[in-house]
């Protein structure tokens, strides 16, 4: 049985929420048809009005099957952990044509900024 691998590459980027609205903190392109890949996000909050932090963790696995692209599962790897204020906050995995995007949705009145980055593994 082939040996999956680590692919040599990671996408990293940053956004701002504001309220519960959402924003893309990275991106990458789907396994190629006839792949699957496992995902890891993390992603960093700070909202510098009151101070508050809070960083997530959440991993995915991603199916190609004829070119149709799917989340087969996804679960936190961690529980947020952080201030209260910001525990609502979330992190998913996103088709969005072609590429997997790791999304945050924000908390209600608070503005917070992000960094994020997600890790790849393939057959």
């Amino acid at each position: 049985m082939p040996r999956g691998y680590l692919l040599d590459r990671t996408e990293t980027g940053t956004a701002q929420t504001v309220g519960t609205g959402t924003a893309v903190l990275a991106s990458m392109p789907a396994p190629a048809a006839g792949k699957v890949a496992r995902l890891e996000g993390r992603a960093l909050g700070f909202d510098s009005t009151n101070g508050a932090a809070i960083s997530l963790a959440r991993a995915a696995t991603i199916r190609n099957v004829a070119g149709t692209i799917t989340v087969a599962g996804a679960l936190d790897l961690l529980a947020a952990i952080g201030d209260a204020a910001l525990g609502t906050a979330a992190l998913a995995f996103i088709v969005n044509g072609a590429n997997i995007d790791l999304r945050v949705t924000g908390v209600l009145t608070k503005t917070i900024d992000w960094a994020g980055e997600i890790t790849p593994w393939t057959t």
